[in-house]
């Protein structure tokens, strides 16, 4: 299992609105944990833990110690850009370079828009494709998934008229 750096020592926040530490017995543990590649600015991973403040202090530590061991994991999937450049080399011998090259701009554009969407896989099934052999239902082979047809919402509102 990969080791993960995490930033500074962790941190301990009290759950509890209106309460003093000393009367708090729910705590969030936090870690900043530095980027797997480049590109990945990081993510904070959090646990809640139910205790006084010392013991909160004491669990803090195993907590960041355990990530660091690599006993705590981040979420299955993998960020867009890294999606759709694996797409694109898997999508290059099977249609014209034109094509290829008319995909590589679209990418380019959801890239700005979608580049710390993270891409889980199907929770039962880790490392099946998105999906079957033949496509989504009802797409062409290769397409990008569609997620549903536009719709329409109507006419624009009229402006107001302040003439009076």
């Amino acid at each position: 299992m990969a080791k993960v750096k995490v930033r500074g020592k962790g941190s301990v926040y009290k759950m509890e609105r209106g309460k003093s530490r000393g009367k708090c017995r729910k705590w969030q543990l936090r870690a900043e944990i530095d980027g797997e590649f480049e590109g990945d600015e990081g993510y904070v991973k959090t646990r809640v833990f139910h205790g006084t403040y010392s013991e909160a202090q004491d669990a803090k530590d195993e907590f960041v110690a355990a990530i660091e061991r690599g006993e705590v994991r981040r979420e299955r999937g993998m960020l867009f850009p890294a999606y759709a450049e694996a797409w694109l080399a898997e999508r290059a011998a099977k249609v014209a370079y034109d094509t290829l090259q008319k995909n590589r701009c679209h990418i380019v554009c959801a890239n700005m828009h979608l580049s710390k969407a993270l891409l889980a896989l199907p929770q039962n099934q880790p490392n099946a494709p998105l999906y079957p052999a033949g496509g989504a239902p009802g797409s062409r082979p290769g397409a990008l998934p569609h997620f549903g047809r536009p719709r329409y919402l109507g006419p624009p509102p009229r402006a107001r008229s302040t003439a009076g």
